[in-house]
């Protein structure tokens, strides 16, 4: 049987309306589309008449999407601590992985024909500049909750959780 007494603290970390890890870009991600749209000039309250606005805008929704999801990787790898703090290049995978999301990024919306299929196209430069902003935007937000929840820990007289670190050596294969 499943020994829950070990999870219950882990899981209370990720939990509650206060949490602003439910921010986790999605408000980015319509804000980058939005701001897109109001650059070719629509305005809210009326129909988009424009595709190109449009698959900017998705494009740029998706740049934006791809971007905060590398910002939560480097975020989600210390519950309590800045990313930067354990170092940005620590994690040769992590960068792997980042830098193959980016390669997918600009094929998915600069290489044409596979943008057209995604019904998509690349983001103007505002579009790149919002996605870009995305990503300190969405560090900060996590860098503030995580403030937040290590004073809620020291007021309540709760604990720190303590997280035993393993790290694994591939070069001990046999």
């Amino acid at each position: 049987m499943l020994d829950t007494s070990r999870i219950t603290p882990v899981a209370r970390l990720h939990e509650g309306p206060q949490d602003l890890h439910h921010f986790r870009g999605r408000q980015l991600e319509i804000l980058s589309f939005v701001v897109v749209l109001m650059s070719f000039g629509w305005t809210p309250r009326h129909p988009i008449t424009n595709a190109t606005a449009l698959l900017s805008a998705s494009g740029t929704a998706f740049a934006t999407v791809i971007l905060t999801q590398v910002a939560v990787a480097f975020a989600c790898r210390s519950a309590t601590q800045w990313p930067g703090r354990l170092g940005w290049f620590s994690n040769r995978l992590l960068i792997v992985g980042v830098a193959v999301a980016l390669a997918l990024l600009a094929c998915f919306v600069l290489v044409s024909p596979v943008a057209e299929f995604l019904n998509q196209a690349a983001p103007p430069p505002v579009g790149w500049l919002m996605a870009l902003l995305a990503v300190p935007v969405l560090l900060s937000v996590d860098w503030l909750h995580k403030l937040v929840r290590r004073r809620n820990v020291v007021l309540s007289g709760e604990q720190p959780i303590k997280v035993a670190s393993a790290r694994l050596n591939f070069s001990d294969r046999i």
